[in-house]
């Protein structure tokens, strides 16, 4: 890491979030299927058409330039809606996501309750003014993220770090370590069940402008808990990897108990693991959407 990152040497503090932005960045892209990336034009709709159509076409364009392990695994699609209050215009894009990012309000204490608060509608004025391709000119608008397809393997960061305020928010937030249900959750007809099984966290223990990093893991044979502290393993109770107040980043994966599906190869196992299919243009039947969307499919000339 310190070889291809220079910021990351030496002793000093660093943030779990931004270590793991750049690995996962960089595996994408050194393990990225496409050589030539070719121009893709943004797909966006005014609300009035078949919105799973225009996810469809969203994802299809991102595969065009982004195909790696790394999608396959961890990205997922959200829905961002802009609506001017002036004259009441929509623009609704499809963005893919590596990792969903939740802030804590006062009322959340739960996971589930922290992506509500990251799905709430936001006001944009002042500075944020949005530009209104109907009204041609910087407008007050409103935003909000749906979460429309989820991944196999779910990345939640708690945002505990508040610099505006100058604190970190220790706050208990309550985890589920299985059967995690999203299905209130995401806007969208999911292709398998939304339900989730925690294997990871890291941890955060300190202030602001300093602490120490510690995980807990599940050793998927024995089923029971670890915690990871620098050189110190040691088993710890599932209650205590519930409730935590120090939990920083959220890993889950999604569990069908279905055979793992890399392309259009199975290899057998049965487990409580999640399908992971192969993202190609070219086999849109491996993708997260629904078969619903074949006819849409049919008018891209993708087959």
């Amino acid at each position: 890491m310190q070889k291809f990152a220079p910021h990351f040497r030496g002793y000093e503090q660093h943030d779990t979030q931004e270590l793991l932005s750049f690995l996962l960045d960089g595996l994408h892209e050194d393990l990225n299927r496409v050589t030539d990336k070719k121009y893709v034009e943004d797909v966006e709709s005014d609300g009035s058409g078949d919105l799973d159509e225009v996810a469809v076409r969203a994802w299809s364009g991102y595969l065009e330039r982004n195909r790696s392990i790394v999608v396959d695994l961890f990205q997922g699609q959200l829905k961002n809606t802009l609506q001017c209050k002036k004259c009441s215009h929509k623009c609704i894009k499809f963005e893919s996501f590596m990792y969903l990012t939740v802030p804590i309000a006062s009322k959340c204490d739960t996971v589930e309750s922290c992506i509500a608060e990251f799905c709430k509608i936001e006001t944009l004025s002042g500075e944020n003014k949005w530009y209104c391709c109907k009204c041609k000119t910087h407008v007050d608008a409103t935003k909000k993220f749906d979460v429309w397809k989820l991944p196999p393997v779910l990345i939640i960061i708690l945002k505990r770090f508040d610099f505006k305020r100058r604190r970190k928010i220790d706050q208990f937030i309550q985890t589920p370590t299985v059967d995690f249900d999203l299905s209130r959750t995401v806007k969208s007809v999911q292709k398998d069940p939304p339900i989730y099984d925690l294997f990871a966290v890291s941890n955060h223990l300190g202030g602001l402008g300093g602490g120490h990093y510690t995980a807990y893991c599940k050793n998927r044979s024995s089923e029971k808990w670890f915690e990871f502290n620098d050189e110190r393993v040691s088993e710890i109770s599932e209650k205590s990897v519930i409730n935590n107040k120090s939990s920083y980043v959220l890993f889950f994966n999604r569990v069908v108990e279905v055979e793992v599906d890399l392309e259009e190869e199975t290899t057998g196992v049965q487990n409580r693991v999640g399908r992971i299919r192969r993202q190609s243009v070219s086999m849109p039947h491996l993708w997260p959407h629904t078969l619903s969307t074949q006819p849409a499919l049919q008018q891209m000339n993708v087959k």
